[in-house]
Order: C-alpha cells, then sequence, then structure tokens
C-alpha cells in the first residue's frame, strides 16, 4: 500500500514538478533510476520466458543472461539473438551497450544539457513537418486533419495517393496507406482522422534503386546524427526496407535492415529482421544487401548534417528517401533513435564509439 501511494504520490503535479527538478540538478540520479527500474523489468521478463520452457541454444544458459543482466543490464534478446552474447568473449560483451544503458544515457544528457533537448518538436509528427517544411527539408503535400477544413482534406485525398499517421505515432503503429479517392466516404475518413489527431501525406515515389529491393513499401535510409555545439557527426546509418508485400518498411512490422558503412554509404552487413534472423539476400527479390552502394550518399549525409545543426537534439535518427527523380527527402526525425539496431547487424558492440564520441562533442567524459 505505501508503494502505490508513494506511486501516484509521484505523478501528482507539485512532486513531478519537484521530481523533474531534482533530475536537471542531478542527471546521474535519473539516470541511474531509470536503468535499475527497466534492468529489473528485463530480468523479470526474460527469467519468466526461460523458466516457462523457452528453448535456449547451444551456450547459452538461464545463470548467462542473469549474469549478462546484473553485470551489463541486458535483456534477454539483447543476450540471445541481437548480440549473441553467450559467445562473446568478456571484453567483446563489455562493448555492446544496452537498451537499459543507452535510455538512461539519453535521459542523462537531456537533462545536463537542456538546450540539446528538443524531444517535444521530434516527437509530434505535426509540428516537426511544419518545421521541416520551414527549413526545406520537406517538399510532399501535407496537412494536420484538426487545423484543416473538409475543402482542403478532400481536395488532397482526390488528387494523391496519401499516407496517414497519428500525429504522436511511433513504430509504425496506426499508420496507413489509401489510394487517391472521392465520393461520400471522403466525409467519414476526414471525421476518423480529426478524432485521432492525424497527419496525411503524400505519398512518395521511391527512386528505382532502393526499390528495387521490395517495390511495395518505401524503402528509407535512417541516418543517425550526434550534435553539440555547432559540431555534428554522423554516427551510423542503415537501409531499411519492406518484406511480404508490407507497404512500410519498418522493422516492427516485419521489414529488415541492414548496416551501412557512413563513410562510403556501402551496406556492410546482411538485412536482419527484429527477431535476429539474418539474410543474405532480400526474401522477395534475391537482392545482395552487402556491397549494395546507396545512391546519392554523400548527398543524402550533407543534408542531414545540416538539418541537425538546425533542429538542436543530441542524437537525431533522420528517417531520409531517395525520391524516383533522385531527390531527398525527410520522413520524420526520431529524438531517441534505436541504438540496438546499430549493433544487431555485424553482432559489433559500439560503447566504446559511443562515448568517445561524445567526448570528441562535449570535450567532457560522459559516464553512466
Amino acid at each position: 500500500m505505501a508503494i502505490q501511494y508513494l506511486f501516484r504520490l509521484a505523478h501528482t503535479k507539485p512532486v513531478a514538478f519537484l521530481i523533474d527538478k531534482t533530475f536537471h540538478i542531478f542527471p546521474s540520479l535519473a539516470a541511474f533510476l531509470m536503468r535499475h527500474k527497466e534492468t529489473r523489468e528485463a530480468l523479470k521478463k526474460g527469467l519468466q520466458l526461460i523458466d516457462d520452457g523457452m528453448e535456449l541454444p547451444d551456450g547459452a544458459s538461464r545463470e548467462g543472461f542473469i549474469e549478462a543482466n546484473r553485470e551489463l543490464h541486458m535483456s534477454l534478446p539483447e543476450y540471445l539473438y541481437q548480440y549473441n552474447l553467450y559467445q562473446k568473449s568478456k571484453e567483446e560483451r563489455a562493448e555492446f551497450l544496452s537498451y537499459s544503458d543507452y535510455h538512461a544515457l539519453v535521459l542523462k544528457l537531456r537533462m545536463k544539457y537542456p538546450e540539446y533537448d528538443n524531444m517535444v518538436l521530434l516527437k509530434d509528427k505535426e509540428k516537426f513537418l511544419r518545421f521541416a517544411t520551414s527549413i526545406g527539408l520537406v517538399h510532399r503535400r501535407w496537412l494536420y486533419a484538426p487545423e484543416t477544413s473538409f475543402e482542403e482534406f478532400a481536395d488532397l485525398i482526390k488528387s494523391a495517393d496519401c499516407v496517414i499517421k497519428p500525429h504522436d505515432a511511433s513504430w509504425g503503429n496506426g499508420i496507413y496507406m489509401i489510394d487517391k479517392q472521392e465520393g461520400p466516404q471522403v466525409k467519414a475518413l476526414y471525421d476518423k482522422c480529426v478524432a485521432k489527431q492525424s497527419v496525411v501525406e503524400e505519398r512518395i515515389k521511391g527512386y528505382h534503386i532502393t526499390q528495387a529491393f521490395h517495390p511495395s513499401s518505401l524503402n528509407t535510409i535512417r541516418v543517425t546524427t550526434m550534435t553539440f555545439n555547432g559540431k555534428v557527426v554522423i554516427f551510423a546509418a542503415m537501409l531499411r526496407v519492406g518484406r511480404g508485400g508490407t507497404m512500410v518498411d519498418n522493422t516492427h512490422a516485419g521489414g529488415l535492415y541492414a548496416q551501412i558503412d557512413p563513410k562510403t554509404g556501402i551496406i556492410e552487413s546482411d538485412g536482419i529482421d527484429t527477431e535476429g534472423k539474418h539474410f543474405v539476400n532480400h526474401p522477395d527479390t534475391n537482392l545482395t544487401f552487402k556491397g549494395f552502394q546507396i545512391p546519392f550518399w554523400d548527398k543524402i549525409a550533407e543534408l542531414c548534417k545540416n538539418a541537425a545543426l538546425q533542429t538542436k537534439n543530441l542524437f537525431i535518427g533522420w528517417d531520409t528517401a531517395i525520391t524516383e527523380d533522385g531527390e531527398i527527402e525527410v520522413i520524420e526525425a526520431n529524438s531517441r533513435p534505436d541504438f540496438d539496431g546499430l549493433q544487431t547487424p555485424l553482432h559489433k558492440g559500439l560503447r566504446h564509439k559511443l562515448f568517445a564520441t561524445l567526448k570528441e562533442l562535449t570535450g567532457e567524459e560522459i559516464t553512466l
């Protein structure tokens, strides 16, 4: 009862305000508490799966997972198929940054450097589209249904195939496509979009070379930038493609991703899905991932670096697309891009690279 009371108390406005101020003064405390909470939850979920009879691969064990959770704050998927930690040496395991550690680090940096925390802008699709259009990152037509008349909505729907997204959507949830249409059903669609606070965007046609992997989806390039005090670094990049005829490339919706060398724009890994399965070739089109040169890579990299300097968030995951005429269009930007996707394709940890980059940018030794 006492714990439940404290939990409710923490969510009242005055106490929540005090907690927020305390965390800004002591960002390491905020990071510690988040990491502790997420690590314990990951341990509980992982042990439940193992104790319920989950079959473990040779070399993996219940005790090995507990050790990885205790020492490195790893979840069971990270221990097993994301990073294959049970096959790694102690030194190799220490190079991986867990989901819990990464989220704790992002929180600490947000509190420590609030001038480089622009998460409110990046998490809201309507706000970001408005900003991105104003600085020339977005050229497609779009509208925010609650602030648009039915006549304007109907004109867009009539003239273009569209994608509809909740303004606060993530992981591809709630996103769906519609073909251009007119008639009485458009009013019902408009009412639905207003009620759901949806963004409606003109659907982009992708470049033939990247579309060859999976023509049904718009295949995008995720570029992760790190920015601080007028300096910007492209930390990592990946190609994301759909699979099985889906219309989206999001990995949480069944898509595949492959790691790109940020210096050359050449794919350096096989394709991989969220269950850790590797694909030398795309299962639908048989195109090979490794060695594929991303078209217009220098142009993509330069655009993302310039955009990051104007957006001022320490971490940004830019989802970009090459349009059918070879132009670069920003689809959206993510304030806390997943770090596990950068370590999984090659099963190679990036902890040292991340903290070295933070020191290069901030001039400070950042620790958790």
